[in-house]
């Protein structure tokens, strides 16, 4: 299922089926985003000072090797647009810092567990124009999930978008699990000692409407037909 939220997205990007983060943050003043007059922001002095003075503040939560904030930095090179970027893993945010892409003046990586019961980020609530939330509510604990879906819509300024994309309930992903690996219902470990939950549009509804308080925008699930052409079977 992929989700946005935000009740001020133009029209010519919610058209579509899907909505394209370059295109949000290039039109991010058409989003009726609170200007950045109205909220101070004040990193820490670790973090650059362009982080401050920024016009648009995005948060890669669970950004992995930066797969999602590298493309978007080499799209977009305003000078007004720094992203932070967390993951879970240390290894990951050593590997984003060790790009030759790296600019530590656009892009801010750090380790952060989203779903630990204490947690400080870098930036203060209200302050983010835009949330990437893509395949990390899959590998929360289920218990853990609306902790983080609520602590995510408290750091979006108002107005400001959060874009969730994850597995579906009956993904191929899901299907393919062998007997053994089911944790809990449409909950499995995968070889890797990690998780992945698998979804339906109205759990989601539930968590970022109802329980994290978000408008929803956009709310599909991708659904494609897979075909062996060699035998013939769908």
């Amino acid at each position: 299922p992929e989700l946005a939220m935000n009740p001020h997205i133009p029209d010519t990007i919610a058209s579509d089926s899907y909505i394209d983060i370059n295109q949000l943050v290039t039109a991010a003043d058409e989003l009726s985003i609170s200007p950045p007059s109205d909220i101070e922001v004040y990193s820490p002095s670790h973090v650059s000072p362009e982080a401050n003075t920024a016009t648009v503040r995005i948060l890669d939560a669970g950004c992995g090797v930066g797969n999602a904030s590298f493309p978007i930095l080499e799209s977009n090179t305003s000078p007004g647009l720094f992203i932070y970027a967390c993951d879970f893993a240390a290894s990951a945010i050593d590997l984003i810092k060790g790009n030759p892409q790296f600019n530590s003046k656009r892009l801010y990586p750090f380790v952060c567990d989203l779903s630990s019961e204490s947690i400080k980020f870098p930036f203060p609530p209200s302050s983010l124009h835009f949330i990437l939330l893509l395949f990390v509510l899959s590998a929360v604990p289920p218990s853990k999930v609306s902790l983080v879906t609520k602590r995510l819509s408290r750091l979006l300024r108002p107005g400001g978008l959060l874009l969730f994309r994850d597995y579906g309930r009956y993904d191929m992903t899901q299907l393919r699990f062998k007997p053994g690996s089911c944790l809990e219902p449409n909950c499995y470990r995968r070889g890797d000692g990690t998780q992945a939950y698998f979804f339906t549009e109205q759990e989601i509804s539930q968590l970022f409407e109802q329980e994290a308080g978000l408008e929803r925008i956009q709310l599909i699930s991708d659904k494609r037909l897979q075909v062996n052409r060699g035998k013939q079977i769908k």
